[in-house]
């Protein structure tokens, strides 16, 4: 089945711009080398290089499980902003898997609901580090923020978490 001209659109302007989701438009951009993955089936999981996020709208279905909004995963300057995410599981999963970090990752000006995490630092076994996470409203979830650094006993060695900054976050988390 040939994708939609949109797709084929984006998928041509892959070659010229760095990758972003804007909307449900998904652009990527890498070098050839390097690893990347955008999934988007009601979560969206980047693996990559200068990801950028920008005004996205992800309206899961608050009771089914592992459905998360958008896990950078092993990414490097991303930048998550103006987004709206209601999810079943986490909603913004900041996350590493050996030998790629999670580093330089801004999220602002999001709005976050989920029975689970708002935010959650720490998945896997890995780095994140140098981090911001800014501007942001959690409402209606268990957790606000959870930062861990070794969430299972299967996890092999934890997540190592460096250079993390919150400011200026409204949460109601009462449930």
């Amino acid at each position: 089945m040939q994708p939609p001209p949109t797709a084929r659109a984006a998928q041509a302007a892959a070659q010229r711009m760095g990758s972003r989701m804007v909307g449900s438009l998904v652009v990527l951009d890498r070098e050839s080398h390097e690893p990347a993955d955008i999934l988007v089936n009601g979560k969206v999981v980047a693996h990559g290089e200068i990801v950028t996020i920008d005004g996205v709208t992800i309206l899961n279905n608050r009771h089914r499980l592992n459905s998360d909004g958008i896990d950078p995963n092993s990414c490097r300057h991303v930048h998550i902003s103006n987004c709206h995410i209601v999810a079943g599981d986490d909603c913004i999963v900041l996350k590493s898997t050996e030998p790629y970090p999670c580093e330089n990752v801004v999220v602002s000006n999001c709005v976050l609901s989920s029975p689970c995490c708002g935010i959650r630092v720490g998945v896997g076994d890995g780095t994140v580090r140098r981090c911001r996470l800014s501007n942001m409203i959690i409402t209606d979830s268990r957790t606000g923020i959870c930062v861990l650094s070794r969430w299972s006993d299967l996890s092999e060695h934890g997540t190592r978490i460096e250079n993390i900054q919150f400011s200026d976050f409204t949460m109601d988390c009462t449930k």
